[in-house]
């Protein structure tokens, strides 16, 4: 009977019910597996708020390492416009031939559109995790691992759904703001490449 009792004692829990080392693991899987993923893309629709004024568009995002290619299309007025990343290259196309180089897609869009947008740290939000670039100010990761809301950089990220059909689970439903602007954006399908 001691014996038994012995292993029962041993295999379980600390007193106090510590989980923080299983939630630990559980978080650092999460994100080590996203964080792995380099070659990736989705599609979905994107909305837009500035002020009182929004726009709502379709998005297909490809992520290439460091390197990217997202286009924006509306019904009525097809392709917006494009940015595609290659190395240190950033290349605009606004439809009708007008194709031109800029500095870094975010200046393009400060230039255009009147705001500023951190391009670096977009990839690991888009999959549901902190860029690892800068440190998060609020929020953080449930008892599963997975991000439901955090703020970096001065944008407020939240996280109302995740798609259970990708695996790793990815975000479906993303909310970027910095009070100043909110972007909304629904993903109707993950890829991996």
């Amino acid at each position: 009977v001691l014996f038994l009792m012995g292993c029962a004692w041993f295999n379980s829990a600390p007193l106090g019910g510590d989980s923080s080392l299983v939630k630990y693991d559980t978080i650092a899987s999460h994100t080590a597996q996203v964080a792995a993923l380099k070659h990736w893309g989705f599609t979905g629709k994107l909305a837009v708020k500035k002020g009182g004024e929004g726009l709502s568009v379709r998005m297909s995002w490809y992520q290439n390492d460091s390197d990217y290619s997202v286009s924006f299309r509306n019904f009525l007025l097809g392709e917006v416009f494009s940015i595609e990343k290659s190395n240190s290259l950033f290349v605009v196309d606004e439809g009708q031939g007008a194709r031109y180089e800029v500095e870094s897609g975010s200046e393009f869009l400060r230039e255009r559109f009147g705001f500023v947008f951190p391009e670096s740290s977009i990839p690991f939000w888009l999959k549901g995790i902190p860029a690892p670039i800068d440190h998060i100010s609020e929020g953080g990761p449930g008892i599963d691992g997975r991000y439901r809301d955090f703020s970096q950089s001065g944008w407020w990220v939240t996280i109302t759904e995740y798609d259970e059909r990708s695996k790793p689970p990815l975000p479906r439903k993303i909310k970027i703001a910095n009070g100043q602007l909110e972007l909304s954006i629904v993903v109707n399908e993950w890829r991996f490449y």
